[in-house]
């Protein structure tokens, strides 16, 4: 059965409103959430509750709330003495990650042509058009938000929220990982250069998996989306060696690669 997907509720990566949502925990989350996945907090860095608190004008106990979520979808690691801190992913783990993301490729390529409605490919179909319109034109910030938006509405078809929620925490992981190393490899972090960046190097991913929904191939679907996958674990590889040979620093490539924020080794 297809579900209704609402344009408001479409979209994991829009800047949020100045409007409390659904209740003050929903919205500490949102800018929270925002901020790390747009670098204003790196992996390592440690996010200040009584600060924020007082930014957003809501109790520390809302921000603790708040951030406990954003560990749960691994996005900040909690230590109770020394406070919150962007979680640091190894290039290892990025690895277990791309592979967990392959996996649901084909689940999600099964998932869509048993389930898909027409109102699920005709979202597609408006938003690959209006990707393209996009592509034609100089770069604009919200582009970036509208490939994002059609890469959601593709893994949305399959109706599977639960899929859902693990591939998108899957590419939030990867993302803050990316910007991790374009900060530490650059010495500083210009977001909208690095969106900008993602959404040209996406284009003949966008393609290639429109065609295959289109078709409704199971097999062509999981292949397009594969690639995509294949492609982003390609490009943090290179960011990788990219920042080992930046920093030229065993220590630091012994900390990125083997450390959690923390100094405590991984356990596996």
């Amino acid at each position: 059965m297809t579900r209704i997907w609402k344009e408001p509720y479409l979209g994991v990566y829009r800047e949020p409103g100045a409007t409390v949502r659904d209740s003050l925990s929903d919205h500490a989350e949102a800018h929270l959430k925002w901020r790390v996945l747009n670098g204003a907090f790196v992996s390592g860095e440690k996010m200040r509750e009584a600060a924020l608190a007082k930014e957003l004008n809501i109790s520390r106990a809302t921000i603790r709330e708040a951030t406990r979520r954003l560990a749960g979808a691994g996005l900040v690691e909690i230590d109770a003495q020394r406070g919150v801190f962007v979680r640091t992913y190894t290039l290892e783990q990025i690895e277990d990650i791309s592979e967990i993301r392959s996996a649901l490729c084909g689940l999600t390529a099964s998932s869509l042509v048993k389930r898909a409605g027409p109102a699920d490919l005709q979202r597609i179909k408006d938003l690959f058009e209006r990707v393209e319109a996009a592509e034609a034109r100089p770069f604009e910030p919200s582009d970036y938000v509208l490939g994002l938006l059609y890469n959601e509405a593709v893994v949305r078809a399959a109706n599977n929220e639960r899929l859902f929620t693990l591939y998108h925490e899957a590419w939030q992981q990867m993302r803050i990982f990316k910007l991790f190393l374009r900060r530490h490899t650059h010495g500083e972090l210009d977001v909208q250069t690095h969106n900008r960046t993602m959404f040209t190097q996406g284009s003949v991913h966008r393609r290639a998996l429109y065609e295959a929904v289109m078709s409704l191939e199971e097999d062509q679907i999981a292949d397009a989306m594969q690639r995509s996958a294949d492609h982003s674990l390609e490009r943090a590889r290179e960011g990788f060696a990219d920042y080992l040979e930046a920093t030229r620093s065993t220590w630091r490539e012994k900390i990125v690669s083997k450390r959690t924020p923390t100094g405590n080794a991984n356990q596996t």
